[in-house]
C-alpha cells in the first residue's frame, strides 16, 4: 500500500512538472511564432496591399525594402477599425510616392530611420488622405511633400474612438491650391447654356464660375471658383458643343479635372437632349447616359444612370433610334442579357462599392446622402463611383464567372 501511494504521488509531481514547463516555455515559442508572423518585407506596391491585408487582425511591422510607386490608376483605401490591431510601416529611408489615389485610417504609424527621406511624396494628379494615423519622420525630417496638382488631406475622427491623427516631422504644402472640376465627381454638376434657336452663341453667355473640389488647408471643400475659357473649343455653327477651360492662375489644375461647359441649341420643333453621352461598352451594343431633362417622355433617365470620362458630340439622328417609344419599357430598351452581365460585374465589386453603386445609380441617392449613410467620408463616395465605374467597364468586355456572389450586398 505504502508503494502503491508513493506511485501516484510521484505520478502527481510528475505531472505538475510538466504542467510548469509547458506553461514555462509555450509562450516564449508562441511569441517566436506570432513575431515571425508579423514581420513582413515589401518592395511594391501590390506588396505592401498584401502585407497590409494580412496584418490587419493581427498587427505587425513592415518593412520596405525600396521605394513605393502607387500608380496613377490605384485607388487603396486602408481601413483596420474592425480589428484595431496597430500595423507599423518603417520605411528604412525609402519613401512612399503617391501618383493614384490613397486613403490611410488607424491604426497604422508610418516612421521613418532618422535619415532626410520623405515618407511621402504625393505628385501631381495623386490623392493623399490620411485619417488618425500616426506619422515619424524624426524632428528633422521631412513626413510629407505635395507638388502643384495634388489633393492632401488629413483629419482627426476622435468623435469616432479613433486617435488622433499625430506628425513628428515637416509638411510640404504646395504653394499654389489645387482645384478639380466637380463636374468629373457629378456629371448632373456639367454647366450648360441653352441658346434659344435661332440665335448666335457669344462668350457673355458661359458662367464666369465653375463648382469645383477645392484642397486647401489640407480639407476638401466645394466651391464657385473663377474659369478662363478657351475660345478655339467655341462652336462655329449651331452645334452641341463642348467646351473647354481652364482655372485661373490662383488654381493649380488636378490632373485632367478641367472645367467644360456644354452649350446646346434649343428647338420648339424637334428634340435636343441635354448632358447626353454616348460609350461603346462593346463590340455588339452602345450605351446611352442622360442626367438632366429630356423633352422627349420615357427616356433612358428614368431607369438607367450611368457616368463616363468623356462627353461626346452625339449626332440627334443616331439618338433619336435609341430613344424608346411610349408602349416601350425599360426591359425591352436594354436587352435583358446586357443588363444581368452588370448585375453580375456589380457583385465582383467590394461590399463598400456595391453599396454605394446601388445606393447612387439604381436608388438615385445623393452621394451627400451615401456619405452620410456609410459614414464615410464625401470624397470616398465619389472615388469609389469613379473607380466602380473603371471596373464595371472592364468587366463587361470580359467574360467572367459570378458563382455564389450577390448583386446586393445587404
Amino acid at each position: 500500500m505504502k508503494s502503491q501511494a508513493i506511485f501516484r504521488y510521484d505520478k502527481m509531481i510528475a505531472a505538475c512538472l510538466l504542467s510548469f514547463l509547458v506553461a514555462f516555455f509555450c509562450p516564449f515559442f508562441s511569441y517566436a511564432q506570432a513575431e515571425e508572423e508579423q514581420y513582413a518585407k515589401a518592395a511594391s506596391f501590390d506588396a505592401l496591399r498584401a502585407s497590409l491585408a494580412q496584418m490587419q487582425s493581427t498587427g505587425g511591422t513592415i518593412v520596405l525594402t525600396q521605394d513605393i510607386v502607387v500608380p496613377a490608376d490605384a485607388s487603396y483605401t486602408y481601413n483596420n477599425g474592425r480589428y484595431r490591431k496597430e500595423v507599423t510601416i518603417e520605411t528604412n529611408g525609402h519613401t512612399i510616392f503617391v501618383e493614384g489615389y490613397l486613403t490611410l485610417w488607424p491604426f497604422l504609424t508610418i516612421r521613418g530611420d532618422g535619415s532626410q527621406q520623405t515618407l511621402f511624396h504625393v505628385k501631381p494628379g495623386g490623392d493623399l488622405r490620411l485619417v488618425s494615423i500616426c506619422l515619424d519622420a524624426g524632428e528633422n525630417g521631412t513626413a510629407i511633400v505635395q507638388d502643384e496638382g495634388a489633393f492632401l488631406m488629413y483629419s482627426s475622427e476622435e468623435s469616432m474612438g479613433l486617435p488622433a491623427f499625430s506628425c513628428t516631422g515637416e509638411i510640404i504644402s504646395a504653394k499654389t491650391t489645387t482645384a478639380a472640376a466637380y463636374w468629373r465627381y457629378d456629371c448632373e454638376k456639367l454647366p450648360i447654356v441653352r441658346v434659344p434657336d435661332g440665335t448666335d452663341f457669344t462668350a457673355d453667355m458661359l458662367p464666369d464660375q465653375v463648382l469645383a473640389s477645392v484642397n486647401r488647408d489640407y480639407q476638401e471643400y466645394e466651391e464657385e471658383i473663377p474659369v478662363i475659357w478657351d475660345e478655339t473649343t467655341f462652336p462655329t455653327e449651331h452645334e452641341r458643343t463642348l467646351i473647354q477651360g481652364r482655372f485661373t492662375d490662383a488654381y493649380a489644375q488636378y490632373g485632367d479635372y478641367f472645367p467644360q461647359c456644354l452649350v446646346v441649341w434649343e428647338s420648339d420643333t424637334e428634340p435636343f437632349f441635354l448632358n447626353v453621352y454616348l460609350e461603346s461598352v462593346t463590340q455588339s451594343y452602345d450605351m446611352v447616359f442622360m442626367y438632366t431633362q429630356s423633352p422627349v417622355s420615357g427616356t433612358l433617365a428614368n431607369y438607367y444612370r450611368g457616368k463616363v470620362k468623356t462627353a461626346v458630340d452625339v449626332p440627334i439622328d443616331d439618338l433619336v433610334e435609341l430613344l424608346p417609344s411610349d408602349d416601350d419599357t425599360a426591359g425591352d430598351i436594354i436587352e435583358k442579357e446586357n443588363t444581368d452581365r452588370l448585375h453580375k460585374e456589380i457583385a465582383y465589386l467590394s461590399k463598400l462599392q456595391r453599396r454605394i453603386v446601388i445606393a447612387y445609380y439604381f436608388e438615385n441617392k445623393r452621394q451627400e446622402a451615401i456619405a452620410s449613410e456609410l459614414d464615410i467620408p464625401l470624397g470616398t463616395v465619389k472615388w469609389h463611383l469613379f473607380e466602380a465605374k473603371k471596373d464595371l467597364k472592364k468587366g463587361m468586355n470580359t467574360m467572367r464567372q459570378t458563382g455564389e456572389l450577390k448583386f446586393n450586398p445587404n
